[in-house]
């Protein structure tokens, strides 16, 4: 079993300050460090004092809802500023005072006063001598930034100018704005928008000189007696009826066009279908006439034959009974000179034997007729 060997010792490490007394450079800085120190320490100190025994203090906070109005003791400027942050002040010389920039909001509601911001409901005469209110009137105003110190000046830092300076103003304003319609003018949107418009604008005037503004201005619509109410409600019924027939009227003007392109359309149609049934029908009739031409040609000529060949037939009959009476003609005359030359009494007993072969018919007797009168109308001999 072998026996360690013992450990060596380690070399002496050498550097900038070796042992030893220390040396005048080391001492020195040691001696500045020291120095730093204090005067960092008697800064603290004399910082803190300042702070303390100052009624402003070395920092001052801006946070976001704040507007800081800083004023100069010595000069007596003012310097607005509205940047979150910190802000270093010259001790005993700047005084600084903050005041909240967060709208608030006015409202006119109910029968009671609440506070500054929450009064009774607003009442209206009209111009016709009649009274009508609104259930809530809601009026949100502001701090105009860059007039913060007129702020201050006429109503305080923080949140002093929340109490009283609109209900100064607000209700004269709406009453003078809104009262210039009368009631049957008040219930039309248009007239209520603009007389809230105008308010708005103659409030943000009267509020500008103090340094605010007013954001928004709404009203809800406006309320009457009951009395006026039925008439109201009665007339916003004709009114709705009426509207709503323009709208129809409209809407019967818009497609009127619509009806009379498709009406014209179909006129053209009807127009163009009839044009063809009557060119066909003409094409028809005229076929139908020239068969019918035809057929009266082919009977007038088939006629126009007939008629020639019982012209002929009736020119041979008669040529043949001419031949034939001719004959019988001279037949007689031959005969009647026969009879001629036997002498009177042959022509006398000739003309007996033709008498015999005379027949006669005999009829029974008939009054004459009666007219009328009764009398008997006789008829001359001659007259039969």
């Amino acid at each position: 079993m072998s026996v360690p060997d013992p450990p060596v010792p380690a070399a002496p490490v050498s550097g900038p300050f070796p042992e030893g007394p220390p040396s005048g450079r080391r001492r020195a800085a040691r001696s500045a460090l020291e120095a730093i120190a204090g005067l960092g320490a008697a800064t603290l100190v004399v910082l803190w004092w300042i702070n303390d025994s100052s009624t402003t203090g070395v920092l001052h906070q801006i946070d976001d809802n704040s507007i800081s109005v800083i004023h100069e003791a010595w000069s007596d400027g003012v310097e607005v500023d509205d940047s979150p942050g910190y802000r270093v002040l010259r001790p005993w010389s700047q005084d600084p005072y903050t005041i909240s920039k967060t709208p608030i909001e006015y409202t006119m509601r109910g029968n009671r006063w609440e506070n500054a911001n929450l009064t009774p409901r607003l009442a209206v005469r009209a111009a016709d001598g009649s009274n009508f209110w609104f259930e809530e009137v809601r009026i949100q105003y502001a701090v105009l930034p860059e007039r913060a110190d007129v702020v201050l000046s006429d109503s305080g830092g923080d949140f002093a100018w929340h109490h009283g300076i609109m209900d100064a103003y607000a209700r004269a304003v709406l009453r003078d704005a809104l009262g210039r319609y009368t009631v049957e003018q008040i219930v039309l949107q248009e007239n209520l928008r603009d007389g809230t418009r105008a308010a708005k604008e103659r409030l943000t005037e009267v509020l500008e000189p103090h340094g605010l503004t007013v954001l928004e201005l709404a009203t809800t619509k406006a309320g009457f007696p009951k009395e006026y109410e039925s008439v109201v409600q009665r007339r916003k019924v004709a009114e709705q009826e009426i509207q709503k027939i323009d709208q129809e009227l409209e809407q019967l003007r818009a497609s009127r066009g619509g009806k009379l392109a498709i009406l014209e359309r179909q006129k053209q149609r009807e127009a163009t279908k009839m044009r063809s049934g009557l060119a066909m029908d003409l094409a028809d009739a005229r076929r139908v006439a020239i068969r019918e031409r035809e057929e009266v040609d082919r009977d007038y000529r088939s006629r126009l034959r007939a008629g020639e060949r019982a012209r002929d037939e009736k020119l041979s009959e008669a040529d043949a009974l001419v031949d034939a009476y001719t004959k019988e003609a001279e037949g007689i005359r031959e005969r009647a000179d026969a009879l001629a030359a036997k002498g009177v009494m042959a022509v006398r007993k000739a003309l007996i034997e033709g008498l015999g072969r005379v027949e006669f018919e005999i009829a029974p007797h008939e009054p004459p007729p009666s007219d009328a009168s009764g009398a008997r109308r006789t008829t001359h001999p001659s007259a039969q």
